[in-house]
């Protein structure tokens, strides 16, 4: 905060990786996920963290909101057990679609606490 401050920023938003005790399976961050159930299965690129937003004038926290991962749908790329499986395309595409994921979140999450 206190270097928001300095620069003369009026609020300060921080995204933190939080776990998720409803989806227990996804890692905090961003990744790749994938499950079976019953012979169904569902794989995305997601993104999993909380929002926290500060008034930096009077250091509190002003409201906060979660960034949820998917938990279906299908993803554009194959679920392999080691990164270094992947083609240099596939890290490419991976690592479009993480971003992608961070921004949408993020978006959303922010358009929930009411800025735009």
């Amino acid at each position: 905060l206190g270097l928001a401050q300095e620069q003369g920023f009026d609020t300060l938003i921080v995204v933190q990786p939080t776990p998720y005790t409803n989806e227990k399976f996804i890692t905090p961050g961003y990744g790749l996920y994938e499950r079976t159930f019953f012979g169904n299965t569902s794989r995305c690129v997601y993104s999993l963290f909380t929002i926290d937003v500060f008034a930096v004038s009077s250091r509190h926290r002003i409201g906060w909101e979660w960034g949820f991962p998917c938990t279906s749908g299908g993803a554009a790329i194959e679920w392999k057990d080691d990164y270094a499986k992947y083609t240099s395309e596939e890290r490419a595409l991976l690592r479009r679609l993480a971003e992608e994921s961070v921004k949408d979140n993020v978006l959303k999450a922010l358009t929930t606490l009411g800025y735009q």
